[in-house]
């Protein structure tokens, strides 16, 4: 692949990291000596044919499609992480975001409102090795999460 970088188009000049966003996604979805192709294109995941036209023509379908990164700390996301690289599939999402939308996630169910463990930790401000180590020793979820921490033998109690 051509390393375009920076250029101008349009009479703004096209930032890098928007360019490796790009990049590497094709690679992860096309080069099956990429690290990351067994997770993307070795498991299906496929990329429109707009953005998949070689650079630089592909790159610049996928920016005027997704515009400019809102901050470096945005990465591309695709909202159904099941789904194909396509316009109406991904965003520009922060690390938050994305890791709450991964296919390694967990989601528990309590009192109707789903959310992976790491959101119901965040919430109700108990760490996700509590939880793991509760679960351990037998607990269910909804108990591992609103035992006070402070109760004695709360951590290491056998449930079983």
């Amino acid at each position: 692949m051509t390393n375009i970088g920076n250029y101008k188009h349009g009479g703004h000049t096209v930032n890098k990291p928007e360019y490796n966003s790009w990049r590497a996604m094709v690679y992860r979805c096309t080069n099956e000596k990429y690290w990351a192709y067994k997770h993307y294109g070795g498991k299906g995941v496929r990329i429109c044919d707009r953005w998949l036209e070689p650079a630089p023509k592909g790159f610049m379908n996928f920016l005027e499609d997704m515009g400019k990164k809102p901050t470096n700390k945005h990465s591309i996301d695709r909202v159904d992480n099941t789904g194909n690289y396509s316009p109406e599939n991904c965003r520009w999402s922060d690390q938050s975001t994305q890791n709450n939308n991964t296919s390694r996630n967990r989601f528990e169910t309590i009192k109707g409102e789903t959310k992976t463990v790491a959101q119901w930790c965040r919430e109700y401000g108990v760490s996700i090795g509590t939880i793991y180590n509760r679960e351990r020793c037998g607990w269910d979820f909804e108990d591992a999460l609103f035992t006070p921490l402070n109760k004695p033998g709360a951590n290491f109690k056998n449930k079983r």
